[in-house]
């Protein structure tokens, strides 16, 4: 008799003591089912003074009892959930031949993809096969889906024993170990047990059989095609579990066709440099994360994670754009698992929030898995994916094989663009206004479009800086599609306070502080918004909370440590030792300079107007080393936006100018910034330094030919070719052999 779950009284025991607890011992000799155990030690121990009148061979299971009872074997299950008997059951688990043995873990593949795939392939499947639901059954389990687990392993049996009814034993082995396994991670141990007992008795139709594990062909094939649904890199151990099951059944359909198609994938996703690049061919058609943003070193990859992490942490409501945007960074970064977890939740927040135009905005995603798993070798998955695109552009008209070119896949490419850096804000705008011309009352492309039209206008060398009022419009426009729109509430009211409308500015930032009062966007811009009109207390208290929800945000630090500027600056009227705040201006410096350093700590390569604040603050402390490292440090960086290369000559001119004393070194640096071709209000500053310098020259010494030379040069780089000309010579009549003059003439005649 097996172990069973049948309760067996006293009346039982006595009645079945010559026959069945017979069979129990010839089947498990001295080991005593586990359920007739604990129901005999239960009822000897509440019957101590019973005699026992089974017979002798009932006597022998009493004394077989009460060792086992001492020794406390395994099947004992008066422990049930005792660490040491489920360990002691994992051994027997370990030995199997079923998905929890053979299949990776949860970290190795992405059960989520392997779930829908296979219940793609139950659906589109006449018969589904009992693999399939053993399959689904471990990943279930590994989910925490236990109860559906058993459904599925239900579903596998009955499909057995309605169609291989013939070789029911041969197939069933998988099944039952996968049943077994189930149980124990239920912590149902004598359910495990149980599968572990039918296990043994059909392995003994088996020659070479060993306990739980008869390794026959069919059991190989499952093993085979269970790897096979896996991933690539579990190929070749496929095709070897097939080689072993066509060795001893080489007619069989099933192991050939496994055979054949494991020795075709390998042979299409072989990981050579011909399939890769065959692979890239389709890659590089997508529109992504990994074909929009620049993958140049020039970016500070760590500063635009750290941002996007902000955005989540914020609670922003698209979430996903920020995800997609991670997961591009991770995977240059070499953390491609870290990757697949961010698009795994990108495609979470779209089925939960963006359900009826999933499909629309899936396709980015899509497109960052495949490029994702290229990176990872794991080509075939890499092609599942471009296979998932193609399946989803077939529901748009005009879109090619892997690419819609749809208003979603605009929004999200200009949103990609103006994340980066400036150098990307034209495109982006560009992008949304393609977004916009078939989808025009879309909230998140019209502030996208009001977005990139702002920060363009800032930067004042582009045709936007000269009709900054294109932004407010499309502000207002926002504000029309969606009133309570707090974040371009605040964005338009910066606008509106460069043009010194501050009523109503200041109306739309307590406005938008109602509405949405721990929106960090909201904070930190309402925050610059109070600063400048003087509430630098107010201005401080917001930036303050909003440190509280993005802890590590720059933005908020630099925010800070310009509103202690702002203080500082206003003590240094009085300077000298009599100075009544020399000691508030000293804690001032300090909190500005510590304010400063954190805003750039973590972006040295795009925070540049953190490093310059920072510079200035020491020099006003006269930590010139300090300020001179700062200045070298940034005079290196490269490939940066123009207007920034400026604001950098900008300042080092004027600290050697006013700190060093030095007028011909600062005359170096305003000279690079003018030279550098972009019309911003940094290089209109660095021309009039040195016209100053020039004039005061000059009426110092009306001959001086470095001044004169200098004033050509500006007339030159100014179009005034006459006055070049004049300032030229009469530079060269004081210095005749000076080339440089010489040189600078030949070109203007």
């Amino acid at each position: 008799m097996q172990s069973s779950q049948r309760i067996l009284g006293l009346k039982e025991i006595t009645e079945t003591g010559k026959s069945e607890i017979m069979k129990g011992l010839e089947h498990q000799g001295d080991i005593i089912p586990s359920v007739i155990f604990v129901n005999w030690s239960q009822w000897k121990s509440e019957r101590p003074n019973v005699m026992d009148d089974g017979g002798e061979e009932l006597t022998h299971v009493t004394e077989l009892c009460e060792v086992q009872q001492m020794r406390k074997w395994p099947g004992n299950l008066l422990e049930n959930n005792s660490a040491t008997q489920k360990d002691a059951l994992k051994v027997n688990l370990d030995q199997l031949q079923c998905h929890f043995t053979w299949t990776p873990k949860k970290k190795a593949i992405d059960l989520d993809d392997m779930k829908q795939r296979l219940e793609d392939t139950i659906q589109t499947s006449v018969k589904p096969q009992a693999r399939f639901y053993n399959h689904f059954a471990f990943i279930n389990c590994q989910q925490g889906k236990y109860e559906e687990a058993i459904q599925n392993l239900k579903e596998a049996e009955r499909i057995l024993k309605e169609r291989h009814e013939d070789e029911f034993e041969k197939r069933i082995l998988v099944t039952y170990g996968n049943y077994a396994w189930v149980y124990y991670h239920m912590d149902r141990l004598e359910e495990a047990q149980s599968y572990l007992d039918k296990l043994e008795t059909v392995c003994k139709l088996f020659p070479e059989a060993s306990r739980f594990t008869a390794m026959i062909p069919e059991l190989y094939g499952e093993k085979g095609l269970s790897l096979l649904k896996s991933a690539g890199q579990y190929y070749e151990e496929a095709k070897e579990c097939f080689k072993k099951a066509l060795e001893k059944d080489p007619d069989n359909i099933e192991w050939n066709i496994g055979y054949a198609t494991v020795l075709y994938r390998l042979e299409e996703f072989s990981g050579t440099p011909e399939k890769k690049d065959l692979l890239k061919v389709s890659l590089n058609q997508l529109h992504c994360h990994f074909m929009w943003t620049p993958q140049t070193e020039t970016i500070d990859w760590d500063d635009m994670k750290q941002r996007l992490e902000d955005s989540i942490e914020a609670g922003v409501k698209y979430q996903a754009r920020s995800y997609n945007h991670l997961a591009f960074i991770n995977c240059l970064q070499g953390n491609c698992e870290e990757a697949i977890q961010n698009l795994k939740e990108a495609e979470r927040i779209l089925k939960e929030r963006h359900e009826d135009e999933f499909e629309e905005r899936i396709l980015v995603t899509y497109g960052n898995y495949a490029w994702v798993y290229y990176h990872m070798d794991r080509l075939e998955e890499a092609q599942s994916y471009l296979d998932k695109l193609e399946t989803v552009c077939k529901l748009f008209p005009e879109a090619s094989r892997f690419t819609a070119i749809i208003p979603e896949v605009y929004g999200e490419k200009g949103w990609s663009l103006l994340t980066t850096a400036p150098q990307y804000y034209e495109e982006a705008k560009e992008c949304f206004t393609k977004a916009l011309e078939e989808d025009p009352d879309n909230i998140e492309w019209n502030v996208g479009y009001a977005t990139a039209l702002s920060r363009l206008e800032g930067l004042s060398g582009t045709q936007e800086s000269h009709k900054s009022t294109e932004s407010m419009k499309q502000f207002r426009r926002v504000l029309e599609l969606d009133p309570d729109h707090a974040e371009s509430m605040v964005l338009l009211a910066l606008k509106l306070q460069e043009f010194n409308q501050k009523e109503e500015a200041s109306t739309l930032v307590e406005q938008a502080l109602q509405k949405s009062p721990d929106l960090p966007y909201v904070l930190r811009y309402a925050a610059k918004f109070l600063r400048r009109e003087g509430d630098v207390k107010r201005s401080l208290e917001l930036l303050n909370r909003g440190l509280k929800i993005t802890p590590n945000s720059a933005f908020l630090y630099h925010q800070i440590g310009l509103c202690y500027k702002s203080k500082l600056l206003q003590l240094i009227k009085y300077p000298g030792r009599r100075d009544p705040h020399r000691q508030q201006k000293a804690e001032l410096i300090t909190k500005c300079k510590y304010y400063f350093e954190k805003a750039f700590e973590h972006r040295p390569l795009t925070f540049i107007n953190a490093q310059l604040d920072f510079a200035v603050i020491c020099s006003l402390n006269k930590e010139y080393h300090e300020a001179e490292v700062t200045y070298s440090n940034l005079l290196k960086l490269e490939n940066i936006h123009p207007e920034n290369k400026q604001a950098i000559r900008l300042q080092a001119g004027l600290f050697e100018l006013y700190s060093k004393r030095s007028e011909s070194n600062a005359i170096i640096h305003f000279l690079e910034g003018l030279k550098i071709k972009y019309n911003s209000n940094e290089q209109k500053r660095c021309r009039s330094r040195l016209e100053r310098i020039v004039e005061r020259q000059l009426l110092r010494n009306p001959r001086d030919s470095k001044a004169l030379g200098l004033q050509g040069l500006l007339f030159q780089l100014n179009g005034k070719k006459c006055k070049a000309i004049e300032y030229f010579e009469k530079a060269l009549e004081v210095d005749s052999d000076n080339e440089e003059y010489q040189n600078a003439l030949c070109e203007l005649k």
